[in-house]
């Protein structure tokens, strides 16, 4: 299986900065499991030989956690599906959703919404 990287969270939506956000490794997987759900939201669900999933990555800093879409590379659904949905999101507000954790002004969490779709 073949995989595109599609981020952590919506790209014009802050999210938990390895190095930086106090908690970073929870509050960002938490962000992708919330992304997941608004990409199916606005994509649908994977058809059959793709899926979303969450990636580790590591760091300098330490590790951090990204959305992929894995997919059969034979299969002409999946292929569609995977290249559609990596455009990504650029907002919480296209899935008709609200971000799962609010930052200030350094990127430290200021509120936490724990259930995914909240």
């Amino acid at each position: 299986m073949d995989y595109i990287y599609i981020g952590p969270c919506p790209v014009d939506e802050p999210c938990a900065q390895t190095g930086v956000t106090e908690g970073a490794e929870r509050l960002n997987r938490l962000e992708c499991s919330h992304y997941i759900e608004a990409l199916r939201k606005v994509y649908g669900d994977e058809p059959d030989g793709c899926f979303l999933t969450i990636k580790r990555e590591s760091h300098d800093f330490g590790n951090y956690f990204e959305v992929v879409c894995k997919y059969d590379e034979n299969t002409e659904a999946a292929v569609d599906y995977a290249y559609k949905v990596e455009s990504g999101l650029a907002t919480w507000a296209e899935a008709e959703m609200t971000a799962p954790v609010q930052y200030d002004d350094k990127n430290q969490p200021i509120a936490q919404f724990e259930q995914v779709g909240a």
